[in-house]
Order: structure tokens, then sequence, then C-alpha cells
């Protein structure tokens, strides 16, 4: 989910080799009307739930067995860090540790996760994100499924990243910026070759002024320099920008960065068909799809949903049981009832068998 539409990707995995059979995008969601006037606002609303079934049931159609959904940065909180260790769980309580005092609401109202960036001497560089609970279980209501449908949750710009560094976009020993559109949002993501150094939703892709552009990219351009080795750009890419205005701002975001004025930027593209000027890109949803297969990516999947699966596993459970118990006490009660009735039948059987053999004799008792 971009943040203002749906995509869909299938990936299977093979012996360990990944392949996409289909993807496809679902077009904008329908929005939510605004109005203050009752009888206009009761009108708009049946009107925007009847889109909404419509459109939710275009989502569920492309579901499968196991999917991941993936939300948009606008949502999250992005930080780059490094802890003494390489155990998952206490990378886990280190990186909650840090993020505690910063969090914008109690951590037991966040979901937090990571994805493990590179590991050596004991140590670990991890790029943790958490999101409000309430912010990741609103992507549920275009998906007219139940949680257990959705074994993960990935960032969106995650999957924008994996692409970038399948296509070959993001070299070793480059400092790449990269400015990407997410819905009607615009994301910054800064790497070290492949690795991130930062990601950040800096405003709006349509009506961000030039002013609050060049202070956001400024802003994260401080903050990768004081935390990581200082270097100069060496490449900067757009994607899904070429029909905003951003692209007319190409003087103040090379200033912004700090990048030499002969930088030319590389325009990429997810639409099936690119403008002028765009090189072709897959979809977000392919790299999304393809890190449902990666042990080291982040889940950001929500602790109710853990909670409601359990208490669904619980009921199956009992219900087993209670299913097991009544299938034995029925069968003991056949047991009690029906032997001697059995024995019985057996008896009267031999009894006339023997009353035709030997008229004369006594009968069996």
């Amino acid at each position: 989910f971009s943040g203002s539409s749906y995509a869909w990707a299938k990936c299977t995995c093979n012996k360990g080799n990944l392949s996409i059979s289909s993807s496809g995008e679902l077009g904008r969601a329908p929005i939510e009307p605004q109005l203050t006037d009752d009888e206009a606002n009761a009108t708009a609303m049946a009107d925007y739930q009847k889109e909404l079934g419509f459109y939710s049931k275009k989502v569920s159609s492309k579901l499968a067995d196991k999917n991941t959904l993936s939300i948009p940065t606008s949502r999250l909180i992005f930080k780059v860090a490094s802890f003494p260790s390489t155990d998952p769980a206490e990378i886990q309580q280190m990186a909650l540790n840090e993020f505690e005092p910063q969090s914008p609401a109690p951590i037991e109202e966040m979901v937090f996760s990571f994805d493990i960036l590179e590991q050596a001497d004991g140590s670990s560089r991890i790029l943790y994100a958490a999101a409000k609970e309430e912010d990741v279980l609103s992507q549920l209501l275009y998906l007219d499924v139940t949680p257990k449908k959705v074994e993960r949750v990935d960032a969106y710009i995650m999957g924008l990243w994996r692409n970038l560094v399948d296509a070959g976009q993001l070299q070793d020993g480059e400092r790449n910026v990269v400015l990407a559109r997410e819905g009607d949002s615009l994301t910054i993501l800064v790497t070290d070759g492949a690795i991130p150094c930062a990601i950040r939703h800096i405003g709006s892709a349509e009506a961000i002024s030039g002013f609050a552009l060049s202070s956001g990219i400024s802003k994260t351009m401080r903050q990768v320099n004081s935390e990581f080795t200082k270097q100069n750009v060496a490449k900067l890419i757009f994607v899904d920008l070429e029909d905003t205005p951003i692209l007319l701002q190409q003087e103040k975001i090379k200033a912004a960065i700090g990048a030499n004025d002969k930088l030319s930027p590389i325009v990429l593209s997810t639409i099936d068909k690119p403008l002028a000027g765009a090189k072709a890109l897959p979809l977000t949803a392919v790299g999304v799809a393809m890190r449902s297969f990666d042990k080291k990516a982040m889940n950001l999947y929500p602790g109710s949903w853990t909670a409601e699966l359990q208490q669904q596993k619980a009921k199956i459970r009992n219900m087993s049981i209670f299913t097991a118990i009544m299938i034995v006490w029925v069968g003991l009660i056949a047991y009690l009832y029906g032997y001697p009735y059995l024995i019985e039948q057996k008896v009267n059987k031999a009894n006339k068998i023997s009353e035709q053999l030997f008229p004369e004799s006594s009968r069996v008792q």
C-alpha cells in the first residue's frame, strides 16, 4: 500500500530461487469524504461505502494463502543503528531501549521490527522501523480478510530498495540519494552502496514548497554525514516523480545534497508505461513480495493480531479436544450398552443352531 493505492505481486520460491508469477496495480483507493452538511455527508458516505466495498473485493481477490502487507513511510519512523551483538533477541531489546525515549506513543501501542543490514566481529548494523499499531491496523480497511491471511507487514520503501538493489542501481562505494513518490507523499532514501543510511518522509510530492523540500533533504543529509563517513553523492535517483513539480527543483535538490552541478539524475518509473525519459523499474510490490522470503527482513506484524490469532487457535484446539472427548464418550456408551446386547444376540443364535442340530438336547444356556 503506497498510501493512496494498492499494487500486488505473487512470488514463489522453488529450491531457493525466487520468481514473480504475476503483478499489477489496483488503482487509487476511495477517499473518505470530509463534509459538514449532514444530508450531503450522508449521501457521500453511502457512495464511499459502496466504492470501498467494491475496492476491498478487488484487493482481496489478489490475496494468496500467505500475504505480506506493506505500509507507507509516512506512517513509519526509521533509524539505522549498530549494536554489539549478533543475537536477534538481544538486538531487539537494545534497539527498543534506544527507541523508547523518542517513541511518539507508549511502547505498548507501537509495532517495532528491524532489518539486519550487516554483521561482523560480533556486532550488527540494523535498520529499525516503528509505527503506531493503530496506523498499521488502519491498512486493513481495504482488505476484506481476517488477520490470519496476513503473515508479514513490511515497509513500502523497503520493497523499492530491494528493486533498486536487484536492478544494480546502488553500487558499492557510492553514496546514493533516492527521492521517491509513495502515493501522494515524498520519501528520501540515502544509502552507502546498497546499505541504507537514512529513510524519511519529507512532505507532499505534489504540493511541497521549494523551501520545505530543501530543508527536509538538508536535514537528512546532515544526519547522515554526522552518523557516517562524509562523502560526495555519486548518484541522484528520482522514482515515480516524472509528472510532479519535484523535477523542476533539481538545482535546489543538488544544492541540498551537496552534489556537483553536473550530476545528472536518473529518472525511474514503476508504472507500466513510463513517461518520456524515464527508465522502467518493477512495481514496488514486486520487491515487497521478494522480501517475504528474507529471514533478516523486518516484520511489523501487530501484537493485537497475534493475540487474536492465538485466541482463534485456542478455540480450535479446545474444540478439537472437546470433539475427541465426545468421540471417546460416545464410544464408551456404545460399548457399555452395545456389548451386552451383542453377547445376547450371539447366545440366541447359538441356541437356535443347537435346537436345529440337537432337538432333544438341552438348550445352550
